[in-house]
């Protein structure tokens, strides 16, 4: 169906946007670009929770809890809470 493997598409797309190795020179590939959208959208969408996470991830929850969300810093999660408090007074 495609000339191309979706990871060459990818490739060329993150080099495009010039974001294709991050700051501490790692590669960035959609493993990573997965990893970062499900952390940012828990950080970011104060209501959203980890069962619906998992399935908008197409991951189960434990699997969110042991790879993705098993790293949070307390702090995050002190801040994600916070403002999650703040916007209901």
């Amino acid at each position: 169906m495609f000339l191309t493997p979706h990871r060459h598409a990818l490739v060329k797309l993150l080099e495009a946007a010039t974001v294709r190795v991050d700051t501490q020179g790692r590669f960035r590939n959609a493993k990573t670009i997965r990893h970062t959208s499900l952390m940012l959208r828990f950080l970011y969408e104060p209501d959203i929770r980890p069962h619906e996470l998992a399935v908008i991830g197409g991951t189960s929850s434990k699997m969110l809890e042991d790879y993705y969300l098993g790293h949070l810093t307390a702090e995050l999660v002190q801040d994600r809470l916070t403002q999650k408090t703040l916007e209901s007074l």
